[in-house]
């Protein structure tokens, strides 16, 4: 009766260690994908203002 309670409690362990690593693992994944979107939202910007500057130019030509 040992042992199985002795296992019972290794499984419930080793569950609460799996939802902490997949907590993890999702928190990294969600901030990896807000940088992204950072840096598209930048390149955006970026591009937006050099065809700006282009439209600028030829109205002044």
């Amino acid at each position: 009766m040992g042992k199985e309670i002795g296992k019972k409690i290794e499984g419930e362990i080793e569950r609460e260690t799996e939802k902490e690593t997949k907590a993890e693992r999702r928190k990294e994944g969600e901030a990896e994908e807000r940088k992204r979107r950072g840096q598209r939202k930048e390149k955006e910007i970026r591009e937006k203002k050099e065809n700006g500057g282009l439209k600028e130019a030829s109205k002044e030509a």
